[in-house]
């Protein structure tokens, strides 16, 4: 057993800030920031399982990092909390930005106190990353991170299912579809509104059925005058559909307000049954998802102190795998720029970079919307005259133009990549 001492010399280690906005405590009572946070950096953890299902080790995507928290919501998310996080974040000289909350819908980035925030963040070196958004309906241009600055992150299931059979006296066993359920006690009829790929926690031990599972159910209770029931252990098994596939839950490209800026979806191996250290509700869906790009962002980072913030975005867009379309049918619109890859994106050869000066040249191509954006970013310098500019000039990892259909077209982009691997290489 750790001394007194000991333990608080590692909270001190990991947690070495946590201020708060809302609320009269800094503390996480809904488990929402403790399971974000111990994604990004938690420390290494064995024998990691949900009551002996999925055992393994767990641990944070940087497990040597430390980590500041802000927070900012508790019954509600007020926007001037956000900003005042951003401004302390910023006057912290923190190395990089998790958020996983936003607006409910896609808004202009003129009205989205995170996207101003994590410009600021991105002006001082501080890259931001926030998730794409829940949606209830797997439909595109749904994400409500748009700006081009920010990272925005999707998630992805695996080919793992976590199920338990429901046996009904002596008739056939039956397969749930429920992803949790933790012994016999409950037999619940599944909504076609539950998504496929979410776990679900109930305080009393459960099984999900869908229609015809629970009416076969039903014909048992009333064709038989003692009915048992028993609900066995769960079990790991391989889904006969591969992964990686993007959650139905999960908002997807592309860009609603600037189709040129094609919204990348950095995708994520998700299984909420491989992190169930802080005992998480798996309701919290694309939340998860997010600091595990963060992770990823703070490896590459610490591979590259003196790398950019697009330098480093670029590095993880341009080197995640392309997913397999027989089972992402939105193709690239639905998962972006693919499932990451963090080893690789520490060594990309080439990136993409975005200066500020960029930035401030799109803006002056998005008319009105640009102009106010202009005035509240603080960078009212003045367009260029005679030159037509287009948000699809932008020096980024994604080239998109929006055409008609059945249309000719001729369109020309222009980029500009920095060599940040092998010097000699000269193409």
């Amino acid at each position: 057993m750790e001394s007194t001492e000991a333990i608080s010399k590692v909270k001190t280690g990991k947690i070495i800030g946590a201020r708060y906005y809302e609320g009269d405590t800094a503390l996480d009572k809904k488990g929402h920031g403790i399971h974000t946070a111990s994604t990004a950096a938690g420390r290494v953890v064995e024998n990691a399982n949900l009551f002996g299902i999925a055992n393994g080790t767990a641990q944070g995507g940087v497990p040597l990092a430390r980590i500041a928290t802000y927070k900012v919501c508790g019954f509600r998310c007020d926007e001037k909390d956000v900003m005042a996080a951003f401004d302390d974040a910023i006057a912290d000289n923190v190395d990089v930005i998790s958020i996983s909350i936003g607006s409910q819908y896609t808004v202009n980035i003129s009205d989205d106190v995170i996207a101003i925030g994590s410009f600021h963040a991105m002006q001082k070196g501080i890259l931001t990353i926030q998730a794409a958004g829940n949606i209830e309906f797997p439909i595109l241009k749904t994400t409500v991170s748009i700006a081009p600055w920010l990272f925005t992150v999707a998630a992805s299931g695996i080919d793992r299912k976590i199920i338990n059979k429901l046996v009904l006296g002596n008739t056939p066993t039956l397969l749930i579809e429920a992803k949790i359920a933790n012994a016999s006690g409950l037999i619940l009829r599944k909504y076609k509104t539950v998504f496929n790929d979410v776990a679900i926690d109930a305080i009393l031990p459960m099984a999900i059925l869908h229609d015809s599972e629970f009416e076969f159910v039903e014909s048992y209770l009333k064709s038989n005058k003692f009915p048992s029931a028993r609900i066995l252990k769960s079990e790991a098994v391989h889904s006969p559909t591969p992964g990686p596939i993007v959650a139905s839950f999960s908002a997807r490209g592309p860009n609603a307000i600037i189709p040129e800026i094609f919204k990348h979806l950095f995708l994520i191996l998700l299984d909420f049954l491989t992190y169930p250290v802080q005992n998480i509700n798996s309701n919290l869906e694309l939340s998860m998802a997010c600091p595990h790009v963060t992770g990823a962002v703070a490896y590459v980072k610490s591979k590259h102190l003196d790398w950019s913030t697009t330098a480093i975005k670029s590095s993880i867009m341009t080197t995640a795998w392309t997913m397999n379309m027989e089972y992402n049918v939105d193709a690239e619109l639905g998962y972006g720029a693919g499932l990451i890859d963090p080893v690789k994106a520490a060594y990309p050869g080439l990136v993409y970079e975005t200066s500020i000066h960029e930035y401030i040249n799109m803006f002056c191509s998005v008319g009105s919307e640009g102009d106010k954006l202009r005035k509240m970013l603080g960078v009212e310098t003045k367009c260029p005259e005679g030159i037509k500019t287009s948000p699809k000039d932008l020096n980024y990892p994604a080239m998109t133009a929006p055409i008609q259909i059945n249309s000719s077209f001729n369109i020309q982009f222009s980029r500009v990549v920095t060599n940040v691997g092998d010097k000699r290489w000269t193409g």
